[in-house]
């Protein structure tokens, strides 16, 4: 009798998997704020430490990089004084990245300091060069970077200008992080760069929050001024904190509309504000500054709902991350179409404080990579979490391999049963006369049974078991 063998489904968990839901750190604090997919299909994850290679107290810059499993090939702690973290990574075109990073001295001193960090590491983790930027007597704070069409990059970010007093402010460095320029846009209120992307003329825009209201900037290659103006003026106040640009043209943030107070300032390790959201809003406007319409987001049941970073969903809308709370913290993405109308939302965590504390991006395969933070022990003084980084199908959910419950080989023919998984559609058989290679898909079924008999073509010596959310019908 030919032998048969159904493969554990850790190993189909590991190799074949297309959404995965993982955390990664040690046992302290580990943050996620910024995750980008990689040339080879993995992806890069910027956060914090303070359980992996740091004194006691001190936080370090933390960067993991992942197979596009999210196997964890390998991860880079940077340490330096006092409360040091990394917000933004990107790849560049040397197959290398480059981090931007916080020496943070604000939670230890109560100052307001805050000196830029840019990072390079090669496509192995192995650090080439860092820097950072120090002005005596200046207050900044960095919020964003992007890579520039030179090879260079630009910071963006707020400078203390006068007492009480910052303006937007942006840095221009070479490709080995010399600085070579600097520049402040004044608009008579505080004003505070949040995001930094291309626009669709050669130039860039400047997304600001200015006083009460948000204010967006056109500029040059050089940062000079090409147009400016604010963004749906009203008299309640506003604060964007994301944007991404459309297919046609245009362009999409999310903020908070209130005709209250202003946020209170942050925390640390981040808790999202809880007295400014009386509306979450998603907002589109055109390159030309015009508001084409924007969208409300109340959660009258929740303490407070935060929205961190929005990305373009190819043709059909947009999706958002975000952490609500009722009595935890959840984590949640949240889908809108071409008109902002809301289509569906997600949730994931356990029954801790789990939050947004990153972006989201859409990976290549149209599924949805996003990161945060996963918390782990929530009971003051006793804290825990690491860094959460999820991938979804395009319907926003987390597909975990079947576990199968038995199977027979009867006379060359083979059943296979396992355990129903939760919003799947269908289930694909895969086969293989080897147990590590060469795996291909024999057959589709809609309900957690399969069997081979009478069809031969279908008898393999190796078989995994896929959950789909596609629905299927013979």
């Amino acid at each position: 009798m030919k032998k048969i063998v159904v493969l554990i489904m850790s190993l189909s968990a590991l190799v074949f998997s297309s959404t995965f839901d993982l955390k990664y750190g040690g046992s302290k604090i580990e943050i996620g704020y910024d995750a980008a997919q990689t040339y080879d299909g993995g992806f890069i994850v910027a956060g914090l430490t303070n359980s992996i290679g740091t004194e006691i107290g001190d936080y370090d810059g933390y960067l993991i990089k992942t197979d596009t499993n999210g196997i964890l090939e390998w991860e880079n702690i940077l340490p330096g004084q006092g409360v040091d973290y990394f917000i933004k990574v990107r790849q560049t075109s040397d197959g290398g990245f480059i981090v931007l990073g916080r020496n943070d001295f604000r939670i230890l001193t109560e100052s307001t300091v805050c000196t830029p960090w840019l990072v390079k590491y090669d496509d192995t983790g192995k650090l080439k060069w860092e820097d950072t930027y120090e002005e005596l007597n200046v207050d900044l704070n960095i919020s964003d970077f992007i890579i520039a069409d030179d090879g260079g990059f630009l910071v963006l970010g707020s400078k203390k200008t006068a007492i009480s007093t910052y303006d937007a402010w942006l840095m221009k460095t070479d490709s080995h992080g010399r600085k070579l320029w600097e520049k402040v846009y004044d608009a008579q209120y505080i004003d505070e760069g949040v995001s930094i992307i291309r626009d669709f003329s050669g130039g860039y825009l400047l997304v600001c929050n200015s006083g009460d209201q948000v204010w967006a900037i056109h500029i040059d290659q050089t940062g000079e001024i090409i147009q400016e103006g604010i963004i749906n003026y009203s008299s309640d106040n506003k604060l964007c904190t994301s944007i991404c640009a459309t297919t046609d043209s245009s362009f999409v943030m999310t903020g908070y509309v209130n005709s209250g107070e202003q946020p209170p300032p942050p925390t640390f390790p981040p808790d999202p504000p809880v007295q400014f959201n009386q509306g979450c809003c998603i907002l589109k406007f055109s390159s030309n500054l015009n508001t084409e319409w924007m969208r409300y987001y109340n959660v009258p049941d929740y303490n407070y709902l935060w929205i961190n970073s929005i990305c373009n969903s190819n043709e059909d809308g947009f999706t958002f991350i975000g952490t609500n709370n009722n009595s935890l913290n959840d984590l949640f993405i949240t889908k809108v179409d071409n008109a902002g109308n809301f289509l569906w939302e997600r949730f994931y965590g356990n029954s801790y404080d789990d939050q947004g504390t990153g972006n989201i991006i859409r990976s290549s395969d149209n599924s949805y990579v996003f990161c945060g933070m996963a918390d782990l022990i929530n009971n003051y003084p006793e804290v825990s979490s690491q860094v959460y980084l999820i991938k979804t199908d395009s319907d926003g959910y987390v597909i975990y391999p079947p576990v199968i419950t038995s199977f027979e080989n009867d006379s060359n023919n083979v059943s296979i049963n396992w355990e129903a998984v939760s919003n799947a559609g269908s289930y694909i058989v895969y086969g293989s006369d080897r147990p590590d290679s060469n795996f291909t898909a024999i057959d589709t079924t809609a309900v957690n049974l399969w069997n081979s008999a009478a069809v031969d073509s279908l008898k393999k010596k190796f078989y995994y078991i896929k959950a789909s959310t596609i629905n299927f019908s013979k």
